[in-house]
């Protein structure tokens, strides 16, 4: 089965998490860079 990630839902939770943090963060990144 897939969550709403995509990710195998018997993941390591915090798998998932960490990618999650990762993603906002290169996000966060994106918009920082842009208003430069």
């Amino acid at each position: 089965a897939l969550d709403s990630l995509g990710a195998p839902d018997d993941e390591n939770p915090e798998a998932a998490i960490n990618r999650m943090k990762k993603a906002r963060a290169v996000a966060a990144e994106r918009r920082r860079q842009h208003k430069e």
